[in-house]
């Protein structure tokens, strides 16, 4: 009844073979224990990403990821874009001494939730 549109099926990378089996597929085993395989319902209901993050305790997890409209369930506040930083300079001590070049970047900003029924939880029985 709400109207939220699967986007993202979100999995770490101890589940990333079976999301993959789950989203891309044409078939899928029929789950009778006898054998044969089925049409897989799910294929491209979902665009499968991985994060480094959800590993260890949170390795059998996943999350699905809609959005409703042009409302998504994570959102990003920038309140200082990136601005790039070097020290490649010939007068730098890192380039002098240690033949080193530095870059990096300079940012403020914060990632959130917008609305809690735009993003769903799971586990993964251990």
């Amino acid at each position: 009844p709400l109207g939220v549109m699967t986007v993202y099926l979100l999995v770490g990378a101890a589940l990333r073979a079976t999301a993959w089996d789950l989203v891309k597929n044409e078939l899928v085993s029929s789950g009778t224990g006898k054998g044969g395989s089925i049409q897989n319902r799910c294929r491209g209901k979902a665009i499968l990403r991985t994060h480094p993050k959800l590993a260890g305790t949170y390795a059998n997890y996943w999350f699905l990821l809609g959005q409703k409209g042009t409302m998504k369930p994570v959102g990003c506040q920038r309140a200082r874009l990136p601005v790039l930083q070097a020290k490649d300079d010939v007068k730098d001590d890192n380039v002098f001494f240690g033949r080193e070049f530095i870059y990096g970047a300079d940012a403020i900003g914060e990632g959130f939730l917008t609305l809690p029924h735009l993003a769903y939880a799971g586990r993964v029985a251990a």
